[in-house]
């Protein structure tokens, strides 16, 4: 899968392709479908596949304080789009200039100017540009003006329950594992690098590891020791439990936990670690 980040994704890269937009936190279940039919549109029409997403995620530009934690790092969510075999992730650098541009402007210049869209893919409530302004109504009315069509994608769920990246946000902030694995369609994935701490695993007998991980959406560490005897069984690493690790005395806990292994484990000695919860 071709990757376009930065002002790269911005040039004239196609004459002509099949397009989606969005966020794609999570990679869920829903999303995959999506994708899927975007690739049915693409083979079709005998046309590359793009999908267009924004980094850093809109809210974190707009409203910090609305944003929400992401399920998935940029490095996670490339990995896991690659693998519905997409022809082209576009990154678009989500700034504040970037995010005045008209809905109108943004369909005209970058969606066909420079990724030749002919065909575009949505979700059922997909919005974007200022303001919201690029919705259906928007898309239908630049198609038969610009000459591309428009494929709006129902919601995809299962039982009552719509597959949403806000969904499985709020399972796995309250450590409901195996539903947000229902939605997601996998077990959340936590990576991160063993970094350096502070030798208290020397002083009570048995090595830890510290992983420093990018992942924002950590599950509740009760949650997180339930898994480890899976995680032992499973990947062969002995963990036998996990808290976090306060940055500094007096503050709260940093993106960083703890894995405890029994004395002959050599992960903790590993420069990287990958867990799924």
């Amino acid at each position: 899968m071709r990757v376009l980040t930065g002002s790269e994704a911005l040039k004239k890269n196609f004459d002509s392709s099949v397009i989606t937009i969005g966020n794609f936190d999570g990679v869920h279940r829903g999303h995959v479908e999506l994708l899927r039919q975007v690739k049915a549109a693409s083979a079709a029409r005998g046309l590359p596949s793009v999908v267009v997403t924004f980094e850093p995620h809109p809210l974190a530009v707009l409203a910090p304080e609305k944003a929400p934690a992401l399920i998935t790092t940029f490095a996670q969510k490339t990995a896991l789009i690659a693998e519905t075999g997409v022809d082209c992730l576009a990154a678009i650098s989500f700034t504040p200039e970037f995010s005045r541009m008209p809905a109108e402007a943004f369909v005209r210049d970058i969606l066909m100017g420079g990724l030749g869209m002919r065909h575009i893919v949505i979700g059922h409530d997909y919005a974007f540009g200022k303001d919201r302004q690029g919705n259906q109504k928007t898309l239908e009315r630049l198609g038969k003006e610009c000459g591309f069509t428009l494929e709006d994608i129902r919601p995809v769920g299962e039982g009552r329950a719509i597959f949403s990246s806000s969904l499985a946000r709020r399972l796995i902030g309250r450590g409901d594992m195996p539903a947000a694995a229902g939605i997601l369609g996998r077990y959340h994935v936590i990576s991160g690098t063993v970094v350096h701490g502070r030798e208290i695993g020397q002083t009570l007998g048995f090595p830890t590891a510290n992983i420093s991980t990018r992942n924002e959406l950590l599950p509740p560490m009760a949650s997180m020791r339930s898994w480890l005897p899976w995680m032992a069984a499973s990947c062969r690493v002995p963990a036998t439990s996990a808290t976090t690790r306060p940055s500094r005395v007096g503050c709260g806990p940093s993106r960083h936990f703890c894995l405890i292994f029994p004395v002959s484990s050599t992960v903790a000695r590993s420069p990287s670690a990958l867990c799924s919860a």
